[in-house]
């Protein structure tokens, strides 16, 4: 049995017990892969981690970012499976997760635009680190920046329409 499959293992049966004994195994395994150093960092990353994710353990939550990274590259492997992918590739997905938990950014919508913008630009054999460049962060932050934007301009259009005050916070043009 390799160390991949006793960490699927670990976690089916901590499952199984409870929540609590489940979070412990999480723990547990997060901590001898990524170190404690790292997982320090991980009550910051939540306060600022999107809405949608911040209940979510961290173990969970990097998880659901390799869900949307394997969806997004149409990858049927368990390449970003957390139960069963490489030590390298966990710590890969953690430091992507943390990355992008600071910057409030779902991370189906990271990767999306992300991947988009690699392949865009000729990448071929994506892999987590490539979504961490600077070049990748701070255009999938102006695009959300953006939409964000016409998001909210569309709110203050339709309060306005509707009789309501429009005083959303936006910068009117």
């Amino acid at each position: 049995m390799t160390i991949n499959n006793e960490r699927a293992i670990a976690l089916f049966a901590a499952a199984s017990k409870s929540t609590a004994e489940l979070i412990t195994a999480q723990t547990k395994i997060a901590t001898a892969i990524v170190g404690q150093e790292v997982i320090e960092k991980d009550e910051e990353c939540r306060t600022t981690r999107s809405f949608e994710y911040r209940e979510l353990s961290a173990f969970e939550a990097t998880a659901e970012l390799g869900n949307a990274l394997a969806r997004q590259l149409n990858d049927k492997s368990s390449r970003y499976d957390l139960r069963v992918c490489d030590e390298s590739t966990l710590r890969a997905l953690w430091a992507l997760r943390q990355m992008i938990d600071k910057t409030g950014i779902p991370y189906p919508m990271y990767v999306s635009e992300a991947v988009q913008w690699l392949e865009k630009n000729g990448k071929k054999r994506i892999r987590p680190a490539m979504l961490m460049t600077s070049e990748v962060l701070l255009h999938v932050m102006e695009h959300y920046d953006d939409e964000s934007l016409s998001w909210r301009r569309a709110n203050a259009q339709l309060d306005t329409e509707a009789g309501g005050a429009g005083n959303d916070g936006s910068i009117e043009d």
